[in-house]
């Protein structure tokens, strides 16, 4: 016996019903969103201690909310952009949400390894340590840690030149240089790395005083610097003006004369137009409307 699908007549020709009615419906699919994305919310704000199972139950819930959506933008093709526009925005919320649950741990165990021996440890574990790990002798010295010997080059402090120098080893204290010649000016004094300190009259070495270079201000500093004098002269000049006129916006000002201000304090009139004046205060210049 054949089977009978249910036809029906349409303009274009017989269509069956399952291919007019989706499977889920809009207001369905928004449901299950919501629902899911209610879910995700709670088990966020409880961190992220959450059982295994339950986990997974929230994950395939998630994964048929965003099924059924799919399955809907299929079995309508003609509703693309309405569904996109309606219920597209919350999938993209549900799955940035779901991003921030945690991680469900994943893998398989790993086969023993086969150089694995009956102590239970790998055989890399288990073999004796090379020779050179067992030796107790020092390693023989690098081309930098070469034994030095009379004639060889060093650099020392010449105090002729008053500088650090080439000069030629004449003596050794054990693999220490004791006497040196300059390869410069052909002194020959103590080996030494910093300046020799001086004697003073009681016999006590002088300290070594230590030279400092100055470095030139760039002219950044010195613009900087020349505010700072500026506003330091500004201050005292305020603090001893005597001729002080209490600020009032009706009244007219004169460049130079010293303002009270009610909230910035004592201030220099540096511009005055009829509407504005500029006032130089201890904290920066101000610009004050007039009426």
């Amino acid at each position: 016996m054949l089977a009978c699908t249910e036809m029906s007549m349409s303009p274009g020709g017989p269509t069956s019903s399952a291919q007019q009615r989706p499977a889920v419906t809009a207001q369905e699919v928004r449901a299950l969103l919501a629902a899911a994305r209610a879910d995700v919310l709670a088990a966020l704000e409880r961190g992220k201690s959450l059982p295994l199972q339950e986990l997974t139950e929230l994950r395939r819930t998630i994964q048929e909310a965003i099924g059924a959506y799919e399955a809907l933008r299929a079995a309508e093709p003609s509703r693309q952009e309405e569904l996109e526009m309606t219920l597209g925005r919350q999938v993209i919320d549900l799955r940035r949400q779901a991003a921030l649950l945690p991680q469900m741990e994943s893998g398989r165990a790993v086969p023993p390894a086969r150089d694995r021996v009956a102590s239970g440890q790998p055989f890399i574990e288990s073999r004796p340590p090379p020779e050179w790990a067992l030796r107790t002798e020092p390693p023989p010295p690098r081309d930098d840690q070469r034994r030095l010997s009379p004639g060889d080059e060093v650099d020392a402090w010449c105090g002729p030149c008053g500088g650090l120098r080439t000069h030629a080893i004449v003596a050794l204290v054990g693999d220490q240089p004791k006497q040196v010649v300059c390869q410069s000016c052909g002194a020959r004094h103590g080996y030494r790395l910093t300046p020799a300190r001086g004697r003073s009259e009681d016999g006590a070495p002088r300290p070594v005083r230590a030279t400092t270079t100055r470095r030139t201000k760039t002219a950044e500093e010195l613009q900087e610097e020349r505010r700072l004098q500026e506003l330091a002269a500004l201050r005292r000049e305020l603090e001893a003006a005597v001729d002080v006129i209490a600020f009032d916006p009706r009244r007219r000002y004169r460049t130079g004369e010293i303002i009270e201000h009610p909230e910035y304090g004592r201030g220099k009139v540096e511009t005055a137009l009829k509407t504005t004046i500029v006032v130089r205060f201890g904290t920066g210049r101000r610009s004050l409307l007039l009426r």
